[in-house]
């Protein structure tokens, strides 16, 4: 874990920016910001101007072409923590990690996919990347320009001699499995409610959900245009499960997307001691030494007091 005053610095710009304070920064001509467009499902071919592509699926631990759907990647929600080829991808894209980044997607149409590339530029050490809320639904409902024609980066790319990963963004299994038996760690579980009672819509080898995570469906901290909520609506939530700014906070879901969403709107408003389990339940279920709670049953008496 980094020090608390160093997280502190990575965290305290704003996670999501609204249309209008983009278009500020879009106009400030003393700074650049690079425009990633990270929407796995978009058949419209419109986009925001000068945006990049960049699927989250090309960083996984055992890389899958993106042209394959949900079924070639199931089980495998894990990022890639080889310096070497992240460097290579990025660097192909023409990012660097001082770039000031946006990250946009399809807001409640998608998956949170803008947030898992949030999350993963930040684990990766880029310090300036935001998203844009309400994702590109929100910037054409403001009939701002947008753009029919693909853009691809015209900059150079540079490796980086130095790559640091930033271990306050994520928590690999090994070490949730020794948290699970905290009881002032509060995992929360972004499902739908079907998957947290036991439902598996997304082919993971077992039902249930982490012992002791408590429910927060990820949508729930969206207002109807796809926004996030307010910081008091966010702390009322987080509140009624007894969670505060102090507490340590894992998210998980099922390829850890939708729980990327959660930590950032957490991230956002001040929770500063939050991580993502990218490998969620599709990694969780695979193990089956590992244990289960279904329904309303109570938590696994594996697990210690």
């Amino acid at each position: 874990m980094l020090p608390p005053l160093i997280f502190a610095a990575l965290v305290s710009a704003p996670v999501f920016l609204s249309v209008e304070e983009v278009i500020e920064r879009l106009n400030d001509d003393s700074t650049s910001m690079m425009i990633l467009d990270a929407r796995t499902d978009d058949q419209t071919n419109i986009y925001l101007p000068k945006s990049i592509k960049i699927d989250w699926r090309d960083f996984l631990e055992n890389r899958t072409p993106t042209v394959l759907n949900l079924w070639a990647i199931h089980r495998n929600s894990k990022i890639s923590t080889k310096p070497e080829r992240i460097v290579s991808q990025l660097s192909e894209l023409g990012l660097h990690p001082e770039d000031n980044i946006l990250v946009y997607g399809n807001g409640d149409r998608g998956f949170g996919e803008e947030a898992r590339v949030w999350w993963m530029l930040k684990y990766f050490g880029f310090q300036n990347v935001a998203v844009l809320d309400g994702g590109i639904a929100r910037w054409r409902s403001q009939g701002l320009l947008v753009e029919r024609n693909r853009k691809k980066s015209n900059r150079p790319s540079v490796l980086q001699e130095k790559w640091t990963l930033s271990s306050s963004f994520r928590i690999t299994l090994s070490e949730l499995r020794i948290k699970t038996r905290k009881r002032k760690t509060s995992i929360l579980d972004t499902r739908s409610y079907d998957e947290y009672m036991g439902k598996t819509p997304y082919f993971s080898k077992r039902g249930g959900r982490i012992p002791r995570a408590k429910h927060l469906f990820w949508k729930r901290l969206m207002n109807d245009d796809s926004t996030v909520l307010s910081r008091k609506a966010v702390d009322k939530i987080l509140r009624d499960l007894e969670i505060t700014r102090d507490s340590e906070i894992i998210t998980y879901c099922t390829g850890g997307v939708r729980s990327a969403f959660v930590h950032a709107v957490l991230v956002h408003y001040g929770y500063s001691n939050v991580r993502n389990y990218d490998g969620s339940w599709w990694e969780w279920s695979q193990d089956e030494s590992l244990p289960v709670e279904l329904g309303n049953v109570r938590p696994d008496s594996r697990l210690s007091k």
